[in-house]
């Protein structure tokens, strides 16, 4: 027997939790470049900034990330077989949530360090890492909504 339905308080605050901590997670690095941008271009120190953003992102992007699929899988655990881990839609955004979590780990992170530190073109790679982040976010988006493959068999 499960915590929850869909219509219950309990799932409806981990719903709640879920999507305050996506915009967490999503909403400084969805903006940063053009925080950047302008930066730079009223003669602040491009280095000095990519600095903060990578404290940021390892410190609140990162964990909002990680703890935003942990509420989304408990959403599917509290919704009462409404929906079901083996769902398509589910085991692709699952896929897509570690992806995300690399990305930041792996790419993002140590890509604004290096630009921190003044390295030669990291500052080109930050975008690019940025815009692979908002595709897997438009990704999930859409897994979400539009549900491919049903809610689970």
């Amino acid at each position: 027997m499960l915590f929850a339905t869909t219509d219950s308080t309990g799932y409806k605050i981990v719903f709640l939790l879920h999507i305050l901590f996506a915009i967490i997670a999503f909403g400084a690095p969805f903006v940063n470049p053009s925080v950047t941008r302008f930066f730079t271009k009223s003669g602040g120190d491009e280095g000095s900034l990519a600095g903060a953003q990578a404290q940021s992102g390892m410190m609140i992007s990162l964990p909002a990330v990680v703890i935003t699929g942990i509420l989304g899988m408990g959403l599917i655990g509290l919704s009462d077989k409404v929906y079901k881990f083996s769902a398509t839609w589910v085991s692709i955004a699952f896929v897509v949530w570690v992806i995300q979590i690399v990305l930041f780990a792996a790419l993002i992170v140590p890509t604004l360090r290096k630009v921190a530190a003044e390295v030669v073109d990291a500052d080109k790679r930050v975008m690019m890492y940025g815009g692979l982040m908002h595709l897997t976010l438009i990704i999930m988006l859409w897994l979400m909504v539009f549900k491919p493959g049903g809610k689970g068999s």
